[in-house]
């Protein structure tokens, strides 16, 4: 998404359909591991989209918080610091404040990228559906003046509520490096058609992610040193996990008991450095 948003073809492109509208170009990432809430909330998506249009575009303040602007505007000797924001006006009602002004939709046009669906996390009256309905409303409120581009792993809510837009499948464009170098990491591997088979297998299974191949190929080569044959690890790999973070804890138990205190000091120290940084 990153490589997306920062290329000039994108800005290019987003020009054209622009014509003579200001653009605005901004972005979102969620980030599910975050200490705070508002790094994979609702509420913080919108703060950071409403925050960075408004940085970008301040004349748009007193159309997205009218209220504030005219209390501000009233008084001569302004000071911001004793103006509040107007707690009963959220971020999602100042934005689509936004888009559905009649001189904003001449004016402008707005184009978000948004990052990582999958790993938006809020409160139980805030599940995924809540998020892709607030993000479809947007696009129907204003069809001519947004465009929205968001990424997620493959889940079905977000595959069936985006069923009807263009889309890419990372793991289709990604498929042949990650072959490419799992066939160069298994060439210890005599039998041809066993290493194209786990080669294919280890692919299918990563669902585009290169860490997990990287990881499970290392799990694949220690085998073989440690001996095992190719076919107990073909019936091991089909029941690792697809998710990195289970991947993860699965590697950990398989540590030998005998190298756990090392490994464990190895991690502290890892951590302790990662937090004086």
């Amino acid at each position: 998404m990153k490589f997306l948003f920062d290329h000039p073809e994108t800005q290019k492109q987003l020009s054209k359909w622009a014509g003579e509208a200001k653009l605005v170009v901004i972005n979102h990432f969620f980030w599910k591991p975050g200490k705070q809430s508002l790094q994979k909330s609702f509420n913080g998506m919108m703060r950071t989209l409403l925050f960075d249009l408004l940085e970008a575009n301040p004349e748009l303040i007193k159309i997205a918080f009218p209220g504030a602007w005219a209390r501000m505007t009233e008084n001569d000797r302004f000071n911001e610091s004793i103006i509040p924001m107007p707690l009963q006006k959220t971020p999602l009602d100042a934005l689509l404040a936004l888009l559905n002004d009649e001189a904003v939709q001449r004016s402008y046009r707005f184009c978000f990228f948004i990052d990582a669906l999958d790993e938006f996390e809020d409160s139980p009256q805030r599940v995924d559906r809540y998020m892709v309905d607030a993000l479809r409303s947007w696009v129907q409120t204003s069809p001519n003046t947004i465009k929205l581009c968001v990424s997620s792993r493959e889940h079905n809510v977000f595959v069936n509520a985006f069923a009807d837009g263009p889309r890419i499948r990372l793991q289709e464009l990604t498929r042949h490096d990650m072959e490419c170098f799992t066939r160069s990491k298994l060439g210890s591997i005599h039998e041809a058609a066993v290493r194209e088979r786990l080669t294919h297998d280890i692919v299918d299974r990563s669902d585009g992610i290169f860490l997990w191949v990287v990881l499970v190929i290392k799990q694949l080569r220690q085998a073989l040193e440690d001996g095992r044959d190719t076919s107990s690890f073909e019936e091991e790999l089909a029941t690792l996990p697809s998710e990195l973070e289970e991947l993860f804890e699965h590697l950990l138990k398989s540590i030998q008991k005998s190298q756990r205190k090392r490994a464990y000091q190895i991690f502290a120290m890892t951590h302790i450095r990662h937090m004086d940084n």
